[in-house]
């Protein structure tokens, strides 16, 4: 969804809502995005409202919003959740020697509705996007990468320089 704001959004409030994978995921991914926007000159906060839509309306940092032109709002579409993948590695040679290892991944997987709205009279929302995601917690690399899009977007669309 493009829009025209005819002004630059300078701040930006970043609010998450989801179970504990989708709070450890998002807490990594608004940090990065985060960096991102101060290097872009738009100051931000991320602020975690709770696991379910109906925490997120009870807590009061989401009326809070005043200081901020646009509030990012990230919106699991379904249950998020870890699973643990466990490779074993076996080595037997000629000798009859045995080596035997194993390796454990811890997989997050989950997927979010992203919405910018303005923070006007008139809350209107500006900006979708979606995101799948499928990726081992110690690869930090997916963080940027959504990040990156997320910005590259802002500002196709003009929303930051």
């Amino acid at each position: 969804m493009a829009d025209t704001l005819g002004k630059e959004l300078n701040n930006i409030l970043i609010l998450g809502i989801g179970s504990t994978p989708s709070r450890i995921f998002l807490d990594n991914l608004s940090e990065k995005l985060i960096k991102g926007l101060k290097s872009e000159s738009v100051e931000s906060e991320y602020r975690y409202l709770g696991k379910t839509a109906a925490e997120a309306k009870e807590d009061s940092s989401l009326y809070q919003v005043k200081n901020f032109k646009a509030v990012l709002l990230f919106i699991p579409k379904d249950s998020s959740f870890f699973e643990v993948k466990i490779t074993r590695n076996k080595f037997v040679s000629s000798s009859n020697d045995y080596n035997s290892s194993m390796t454990r991944n811890f997989i997050y997987e989950g997927n979010f509705d992203i919405r910018l709205y303005t923070t006007e009279e008139e809350k209107k929302l500006i900006w979708t996007a979606f995101t799948d995601v499928t990726n081992q917690l110690t690869k930090t690399s997916i963080y940027s990468k959504i990040s990156k899009k997320i910005i590259s977007d802002f500002k196709k669309n003009g929303y930051i320089r």
